[in-house]
C-alpha cells in the first residue's frame, strides 16, 4: 500500500517536498527531500540512526557515511573544481584528507587527533 500526504499529482507524477520510506515496523529508513534549496537522500539503519547522506549543494555533490554512534566517518565530495575524500576517526575527527585540485594537482594529509599534520604531500 502506498500512502502519500501533502503531495500534488499531475499526469502520473507525484510531487512532494519530502518522501519517507518506512520499514514493516513503521521506522523511517530512507528520506528523499529538500534541505533549504538543495536535494538530499538520507538512509537510516534498523535502529533509526543516520548512516548515509547524499546531497547536491550549490558548490557540488557530497556523500557522507556515519558511524552507529552518529559521528561522520567518511566524506566524498566536490567543491567547485576540487574533488576530495576525508576519513574520520570514531569520534569524527578528520585523520586522512586527500584532494585533487581543479588544476589536477593532488594533496594528501595524515592528521593526529588535534588535526595537526603528521605527514603531508606536497
Amino acid at each position: 500500500m502506498i500512502v502519500v500526504s501533502g503531495q500534488a499529482q499531475r499526469g502520473g507524477i507525484i510531487e512532494a517536498k519530502t518522501f519517507v520510506v518506512r520499514d514493516a515496523n513503521g521506522l523511517g529508513r530512507a528520506q528523499l527531500g529538500m534541505t533549504e534549496n538543495e536535494p538530499a537522500l538520507t538512509l537510516y539503519d534498523d535502529s533509526g540512526r543516520l548512516r548515509v547522506a547524499v546531497a547536491v549543494e550549490s558548490d557540488g555533490p557530497i556523500l557522507s557515511f556515519f558511524s552507529s554512534s552518529g559521528n561522520p566517518r567518511a566524506v566524498i565530495g566536490e567543491r567547485g573544481k576540487t574533488a576530495f575524500v576525508i576519513l574520520r576517526d570514531a569520534e569524527g575527527a578528520p585523520r586522512v584528507a586527500m584532494a585533487i585540485q581543479g588544476d589536477g594537482s593532488p594533496s594528501l594529509y595524515l592528521l593526529d587527533e588535534k588535526m595537526t599534520p603528521l605527514w603531508k604531500q606536497p
